[in-house]
């Protein structure tokens, strides 16, 4: 696990995404139950997310690349497949960050489920 710094809590989960997040790019999703504090840190645009909900993100059209905020026992079994695509950005005592780059499809415009994006309301 080289080049990947162990962080100590949310804020800096949350401030790694915001540092590197550019346009095209989705919001932070947090698989399963997301901490207050990553609420809080994030002014509540983090997003949670259920691992099925997470499975159709990555399938739907509308982001360019997405980030994943997944607790430390669910890694494998929420990235599956898609494993050797992620990007491990960060980690700490209970999660780890990864950015996942979707390929662009012919429907790249469409909106991307306004559920899912409602969900931080």
């Amino acid at each position: 696990m080289s080049g990947v710094k162990p962080l100590k809590t949310e804020k800096q989960l949350i401030g790694r995404y915001e540092s590197i997040q550019q346009a095209g790019d989705g919001p932070i999703f947090y698989i399963g139950e997301m901490p207050f504090s990553a609420r809080f840190y994030s002014l509540g645009d983090a997003v949670e997310i259920t691992s099925t909900e997470f499975d159709s993100l990555l399938e739907a059209d509308g982001y360019a690349r997405v980030f994943a905020v997944i607790p430390n026992h669910a890694v494998d079994e929420v990235l599956g497949p898609r494993a050797t695509d992620a990007q491990k950005l960060g980690e700490n005592e209970r999660y780890q960050l990864f950015s996942i780059d979707l390929p662009p499809t012919d429907s790249q415009n469409d909106p991307v489920d306004s559920e899912l994006n409602s969900k931080n309301d």
